[in-house]
């Protein structure tokens, strides 16, 4: 019911509902336990992409759940167990966070894992995971290219990105150059940030 949508809603109760949570917790449990029910996770090297979004999701999951909307919680640790499964490997420390964030929605499931990660205490005791702010932050932006005020592509670009550089970037993308076909545009339109729009003349 948590995940059908926010808890003050009025939702029907389905029970094929059931089959999704059962999907996503399962997940959970291969993620971080192998078929011998040992803990897989036990290095100490995560990519800095994946820091980055464990950081991120420790930050929306403590907030989302403070403010009881369980949902759009529970939507984030799906969307950072499925970006665990494309890491070559975790952390013990990411596993365990992991753990710690889907403890109060899977209670029962987090405790046997923190057992299995070697804890004699119950996490119920362990302190709930800090996130890092300057992690929280997109180093890039993701813009928006259109030519004549059409859509003709994205670019991803620094935040810091000069605005030469940018158009630059822009006007190398084979859509667009389609669209220019060797004309110089009358006017580079950029909003940082946002889109840059060239104007070609008919």
């Amino acid at each position: 019911e948590m995940f059908m949508g926010p808890l003050e809603a009025v939702k029907p109760w389905k029970s094929d509902g059931i089959v999704g949570t059962h999907r996503f917790v399962a997940r959970v449990w291969r993620l971080l336990i192998d078929q011998k029910g040992a803990a897989i996770h036990t290095g100490d090297k995560v990519s800095e992409s994946f820091d980055k979004l464990l950081h991120k999701a420790i930050k929306k999951v403590t907030e989302d759940t403070e403010h009881m909307r369980f949902n759009t919680a529970i939507s984030t640790m799906m969307e950072l167990t499925n970006a665990a499964y494309k890491e070559p490997s975790l952390s013990r420390k990411a596993a365990e966070t992991i753990i710690l964030l889907v403890s109060p929605y899977a209670p029962h499931m987090a405790e046997e894992l923190w057992s299995l990660y070697g804890h004699k205490a119950t996490l119920a005791y362990a302190p709930w995971p800090k996130f890092d702010p300057a992690k929280t932050i997109d180093d890039t932006v993701t813009i928006s290219i259109q030519v004549n005020g059409k859509l003709r592509g994205t670019l991803e670009v620094s935040k810091n990105a000069e605005k030469s550089s940018v158009i630059a970037e822009a006007k190398a993308l084979e859509a667009v150059q389609k669209q220019l076909a060797g004309k110089e545009p009358t006017k580079e339109i950029y909003v940082p940030g946002k889109i840059v729009n060239f104007v070609v003349p008919s």
